[in-house]
């Protein structure tokens, strides 16, 4: 079986394109692939290059640009979860060792297309603990063992 194309290079629909740029509200910057859908068809979440089109990092891989999805997650995190979760990680050893293993997952699907871009941290570009369910969730849809993307989801 043959490796993957880096996200770079593989095909994307111009629809896909459009939608994500109205999703965003600008013009996508990183060479992305959509790996998950809303019901309705369009992007859900997207999975970037690990460099943008300047050729600067971008360790957000998974992100989410469904904006009625970005918009429950925002009332999750509104409501202090990232603080909750945080807390959460300083109190139960086996949380933090599920919450380190996904950011060690996602460093390593980064780096699968480009290895020094496994030193960039974890979910949401961060090493440790969490700094954004958005991200933690995104990275849950797109199949990632991530334990606050998996309760975010049940959260919205």
């Amino acid at each position: 079986m043959q490796a993957p194309l880096p996200t770079a290079q593989r095909s994307l629909r111009a629809a896909d394109v459009v939608a994500v740029a109205d999703q965003l509200g600008r013009e996508p910057t990183t060479p992305f692939t959509v790996v998950a859908r809303c019901t309705g068809g369009h992007p859900l979440v997207i999975r970037n290059a690990p460099i943008d089109a300047h050729g600067d990092p971008f360790p957000t891989t998974y992100w989410l640009t469904c904006p009625a999805a970005v918009k429950a997650v925002a009332r999750v995190e509104s409501d202090g979860a990232i603080a909750r979760m945080n807390d959460r990680i300083h109190e139960d050893e086996v949380f933090d060792r599920a919450v380190e293993a996904a950011h060690r997952a996602y460093a390593a699907d980064r780096a699968a297309e480009l290895e020094t871009a496994r030193g960039w941290g974890g979910v949401a570009g961060t090493r440790t603990g969490v700094k954004c369910l958005h991200a933690h969730y995104a990275y849950h849809v797109a199949g990632g063992e991530d334990p606050v993307g998996a309760w975010t989801a049940e959260q919205i």
